[in-house]
Protein backbone atom coordinates (compact mmCIF):
# COMPACT_ATOMS: atom_id res chain seq x y z
CA UNK A 1 0.00 0.00 0.00
CA UNK A 2 0.84 3.76 -0.32
CA UNK A 3 2.14 5.39 2.81
CA UNK A 4 1.41 8.88 4.27
CA UNK A 5 5.19 10.22 4.81
CA UNK A 6 4.83 13.09 6.27
CA UNK A 7 2.05 11.46 8.94
CA UNK A 8 4.43 8.80 9.60
CA UNK A 9 7.75 11.01 9.75
CA UNK A 10 6.07 13.95 10.84
CA UNK A 11 8.53 17.35 10.66
CA UNK A 12 10.80 17.92 13.37
CA UNK A 13 12.70 15.79 15.86
CA UNK A 14 11.88 12.02 16.50
CA UNK A 15 9.08 12.07 18.97
CA UNK A 16 6.31 10.01 19.80
CA UNK A 17 3.23 11.20 18.46
CA UNK A 18 0.15 9.93 19.05
CA UNK A 19 -1.13 10.63 15.26
CA UNK A 20 -4.61 9.37 15.44
CA UNK A 21 -7.43 10.41 13.42
CA UNK A 22 -10.66 8.79 12.08
CA UNK A 23 -10.75 5.78 11.26
CA UNK A 24 -13.14 2.86 9.19
CA UNK A 25 -12.93 0.00 10.94
CA UNK A 26 -14.80 -2.20 8.67
CA UNK A 27 -12.15 -1.61 5.83
CA UNK A 28 -9.04 -2.02 8.31
CA UNK A 29 -10.42 -5.34 9.02
CA UNK A 30 -12.11 -6.64 5.86
CA UNK A 31 -9.96 -9.00 3.26
CA UNK A 32 -7.47 -7.68 1.16
CA UNK A 33 -5.44 -9.04 -2.00
CA UNK A 34 -3.06 -11.03 0.48
CA UNK A 35 -6.18 -12.90 2.15
CA UNK A 36 -4.75 -16.29 1.33
CA UNK A 37 -0.80 -15.94 1.86
CA UNK A 38 -1.63 -13.63 5.53
CA UNK A 39 -4.42 -16.45 6.71
CA UNK A 40 -2.03 -19.57 5.54
CA UNK A 41 0.83 -17.87 7.86
CA UNK A 42 -1.34 -16.88 10.10
CA UNK A 43 -2.63 -20.35 10.52
CA UNK A 44 0.84 -21.86 10.45
CA UNK A 45 1.94 -20.11 14.15
CA UNK A 46 -1.19 -21.07 15.65
CA UNK A 47 -0.83 -24.73 14.72
CA UNK A 48 3.00 -24.42 15.61
CA UNK A 49 2.63 -22.86 19.39
CA UNK A 50 -0.93 -21.73 19.72
CA UNK A 51 -0.53 -20.32 22.98
CA UNK A 52 2.55 -18.06 22.02
CA UNK A 53 0.04 -16.04 19.75
CA UNK A 54 -3.66 -16.55 21.18
CA UNK A 55 -4.87 -16.20 25.05
CA UNK A 56 -7.81 -15.09 26.60
CA UNK A 57 -8.43 -14.30 30.43
CA UNK A 58 -11.87 -15.38 31.85
CA UNK A 59 -12.88 -12.28 32.44
CA UNK A 60 -12.33 -11.45 28.15
CA UNK A 61 -15.31 -13.35 27.28
CA UNK A 62 -17.95 -10.78 26.81
CA UNK A 63 -15.69 -8.57 25.29
CA UNK A 64 -14.12 -11.18 22.61
CA UNK A 65 -17.95 -12.24 22.04
CA UNK A 66 -18.90 -8.73 21.06
CA UNK A 67 -15.39 -8.79 18.87
CA UNK A 68 -16.37 -12.04 17.05
CA UNK A 69 -19.90 -10.47 16.08
CA UNK A 70 -18.07 -6.94 15.03
CA UNK A 71 -15.96 -10.21 12.67
CA UNK A 72 -19.16 -11.70 11.63
CA UNK A 73 -20.55 -8.38 10.44
CA UNK A 74 -16.74 -7.78 8.09
CA UNK A 75 -16.62 -11.33 6.39
CA UNK A 76 -14.73 -12.99 9.11
CA UNK A 77 -16.76 -15.89 10.94
CA UNK A 78 -15.54 -17.27 13.86
CA UNK A 79 -18.09 -19.24 15.42
CA UNK A 80 -17.35 -17.95 19.00
CA UNK A 81 -14.27 -19.23 19.19
CA UNK A 82 -10.72 -17.33 19.67
CA UNK A 83 -8.00 -19.73 17.30
CA UNK A 84 -10.84 -19.23 14.89
CA UNK A 85 -11.08 -15.80 14.60
CA UNK A 86 -6.85 -15.74 14.49
CA UNK A 87 -7.47 -17.94 11.59
CA UNK A 88 -10.22 -16.05 9.71
CA UNK A 89 -9.12 -12.20 10.14
CA UNK A 90 -6.18 -10.89 8.44
CA UNK A 91 -5.09 -8.34 11.20
CA UNK A 92 -3.65 -8.90 14.71
CA UNK A 93 -5.93 -8.07 17.56
CA UNK A 94 -5.91 -7.12 21.53
CA UNK A 95 -9.06 -6.26 23.38
CA UNK A 96 -8.83 -4.04 26.21
CA UNK A 97 -11.30 -3.36 29.16
CA UNK A 98 -12.70 -0.06 29.75
CA UNK A 99 -9.71 0.66 32.00
CA UNK A 100 -7.36 -0.22 29.06
CA UNK A 101 -6.42 -3.53 30.56
CA UNK A 102 -5.55 -6.41 28.11
CA UNK A 103 -7.82 -9.05 28.39
CA UNK A 104 -6.60 -11.07 25.21
CA UNK A 105 -6.24 -11.32 21.52
CA UNK A 106 -4.29 -13.21 18.71
CA UNK A 107 -1.05 -11.89 17.54
CA UNK A 108 0.61 -13.75 15.29
CA UNK A 109 2.84 -11.32 14.00
CA UNK A 110 4.13 -9.21 16.90
CA UNK A 111 7.51 -6.93 17.06
CA UNK A 112 9.22 -7.99 19.29
CA UNK A 113 7.10 -8.59 22.33
CA UNK A 114 4.48 -11.75 23.31
CA UNK A 115 0.86 -11.34 24.19
CA UNK A 116 0.45 -13.82 26.69
CA UNK A 117 3.02 -11.54 28.98
CA UNK A 118 1.26 -8.74 28.36
CA UNK A 119 -2.68 -10.35 29.74
CA UNK A 120 -3.64 -8.43 32.82
CA UNK A 121 -1.54 -5.08 32.49
CA UNK A 122 -2.78 -2.02 31.72
CA UNK A 123 -1.59 -0.22 28.45
CA UNK A 124 0.26 2.05 30.75
CA UNK A 125 2.12 -1.04 31.99
CA UNK A 126 2.41 -2.26 29.01
CA UNK A 127 4.02 1.19 27.46
CA UNK A 128 6.22 0.50 30.09
CA UNK A 129 9.87 -0.71 28.69
CA UNK A 130 9.46 2.23 25.97
CA UNK A 131 11.79 4.96 27.34
CA UNK A 132 9.78 7.88 27.22
CA UNK A 133 6.73 7.48 25.79
CA UNK A 134 4.24 7.14 28.85
CA UNK A 135 5.79 10.50 29.93
CA UNK A 136 5.55 12.29 26.26
CA UNK A 137 1.82 10.80 25.64
CA UNK A 138 0.11 8.28 28.56
CA UNK A 139 -2.22 11.19 29.46
CA UNK A 140 -3.00 12.12 26.12
CA UNK A 141 -3.70 8.21 25.07
CA UNK A 142 -6.24 7.93 27.91
CA UNK A 143 -7.73 11.15 27.18
CA UNK A 144 -8.42 10.68 23.77
CA UNK A 145 -9.56 6.71 24.10
CA UNK A 146 -11.75 8.36 27.07
CA UNK A 147 -13.36 10.22 24.09
CA UNK A 148 -14.15 7.20 21.32
CA UNK A 149 -17.71 7.04 20.62
CA UNK A 150 -18.91 3.58 20.85
CA UNK A 151 -18.91 1.74 17.19
CA UNK A 152 -16.55 4.92 16.14
CA UNK A 153 -12.82 4.24 15.51
CA UNK A 154 -9.19 6.10 15.46
CA UNK A 155 -6.16 4.79 13.28
CA UNK A 156 -2.38 5.76 13.44
CA UNK A 157 0.71 4.06 12.71
CA UNK A 158 3.98 3.27 13.78
CA UNK A 159 7.89 2.49 12.42
CA UNK A 160 10.81 0.53 12.92
CA UNK A 161 13.51 -0.91 10.65
CA UNK A 162 14.59 -5.11 10.72
CA UNK A 163 16.92 -7.06 9.04
CA UNK A 164 13.95 -9.18 7.00
CA UNK A 165 10.87 -9.36 5.80
CA UNK A 166 9.58 -11.98 8.22
CA UNK A 167 6.14 -11.06 9.58
CA UNK A 168 6.73 -13.00 13.25
CA UNK A 169 9.29 -11.17 15.17
CA UNK A 170 8.38 -13.01 18.38
CA UNK A 171 10.73 -12.80 20.97
CA UNK A 172 10.90 -16.68 21.12
CA UNK A 173 12.15 -16.77 17.30
CA UNK A 174 15.35 -16.35 16.42
CA UNK A 175 16.42 -13.76 14.32
CA UNK A 176 19.43 -11.65 12.86
CA UNK A 177 19.65 -8.52 14.27
CA UNK A 178 20.20 -4.90 13.10
CA UNK A 179 24.06 -4.00 13.47
CA UNK A 180 27.12 -2.52 11.27
CA UNK A 181 27.55 -5.05 9.26
CA UNK A 182 23.88 -4.50 7.57
CA UNK A 183 23.62 -4.10 3.95
CA UNK A 184 21.05 -2.22 2.19
CA UNK A 185 19.13 -5.21 0.65
CA UNK A 186 19.13 -6.33 4.17
CA UNK A 187 16.95 -3.36 5.79
CA UNK A 188 13.64 -3.30 5.93
CA UNK A 189 11.07 -0.70 7.40
CA UNK A 190 8.36 -1.92 9.55
CA UNK A 191 5.20 0.16 10.07
CA UNK A 192 2.09 -0.87 12.21
CA UNK A 193 -1.14 0.25 10.54
CA UNK A 194 -3.17 0.28 13.92
CA UNK A 195 -7.16 0.46 14.63
CA UNK A 196 -8.89 1.46 17.85
CA UNK A 197 -12.47 0.16 18.14
CA UNK A 198 -14.50 1.15 21.07
CA UNK A 199 -17.06 -1.74 21.87
CA UNK A 200 -20.76 -0.51 22.75
CA UNK A 201 -21.93 -3.09 24.62
CA UNK A 202 -18.61 -3.92 27.04
CA UNK A 203 -17.39 -0.36 26.69
CA UNK A 204 -13.90 -2.73 25.75
CA UNK A 205 -11.39 -1.58 22.89
CA UNK A 206 -10.78 -3.99 19.75
CA UNK A 207 -7.05 -3.08 18.80
CA UNK A 208 -6.39 -4.43 15.37
CA UNK A 209 -2.50 -4.30 14.11
CA UNK A 210 -1.53 -4.44 10.25
CA UNK A 211 1.63 -4.90 8.91
CA UNK A 212 3.53 -2.69 5.91
CA UNK A 213 6.76 -4.11 5.10
CA UNK A 214 8.90 -2.08 2.49
CA UNK A 215 12.78 -2.45 2.06
CA UNK A 216 14.50 0.04 2.47
CA UNK A 217 15.75 0.08 -1.21
CA UNK A 218 12.47 0.97 -1.77
CA UNK A 219 12.23 4.01 0.73
CA UNK A 220 15.48 5.10 -0.94
CA UNK A 221 14.33 6.32 -4.09
CA UNK A 222 11.04 8.48 -2.63
CA UNK A 223 12.76 11.82 -1.16
CA UNK A 224 9.79 12.30 1.32
CA UNK A 225 10.42 9.17 2.86
CA UNK A 226 14.31 9.62 2.99
CA UNK A 227 14.04 12.89 4.92
CA UNK A 228 11.43 11.40 7.43
CA UNK A 229 13.48 8.79 8.56
CA UNK A 230 16.64 10.39 8.03
CA UNK A 231 15.10 13.50 10.86
CA UNK A 232 13.88 10.73 12.89
CA UNK A 233 17.21 8.73 13.27
CA UNK A 234 19.26 11.51 13.86
CA UNK A 235 17.27 13.05 16.74
CA UNK A 236 16.29 9.17 18.27
CA UNK A 237 17.53 9.34 21.76
CA UNK A 238 19.96 6.52 22.42
CA UNK A 239 18.12 4.91 24.96
CA UNK A 240 15.09 4.50 22.16
CA UNK A 241 17.53 3.47 19.67
CA UNK A 242 18.81 0.62 21.80
CA UNK A 243 14.70 -0.32 22.91
CA UNK A 244 14.25 -0.17 18.69
CA UNK A 245 16.42 -2.40 18.09
CA UNK A 246 18.38 0.78 15.37
CA UNK A 247 21.53 1.33 17.78
CA UNK A 248 23.89 -0.24 16.53
CA UNK A 249 23.34 0.54 12.66
CA UNK A 250 21.85 3.87 13.08
CA UNK A 251 25.27 5.40 11.50
CA UNK A 252 25.30 3.23 8.39
CA UNK A 253 21.74 3.49 7.62
CA UNK A 254 21.93 7.39 8.20
CA UNK A 255 24.99 7.08 6.00
CA UNK A 256 22.87 5.67 3.28
CA UNK A 257 20.26 8.43 3.79
CA UNK A 258 22.33 11.01 3.71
Amino acid sequence: MQLDWPRLFPSGDFGFHMGLRPGEAPAFFSATAENGALLAERGRWLDEAPGDYAALLPEGADLFAEAAEFAATWGAEAGGDLIALGRAWEPDFVLLDSALRVLGGVVCFPSAWALPEKLGRTLDQTHGPVPGLNAALAPRIHAALGKLAPGAAWERENWGLARDADRNHHPARARRRLDETITVGEVWLRVERQCLVRMARTGGLLFGIRLVLLPLAAVLAQPDAVDGLRRGLESMADDVAEYKGLARARSTVLAWLR
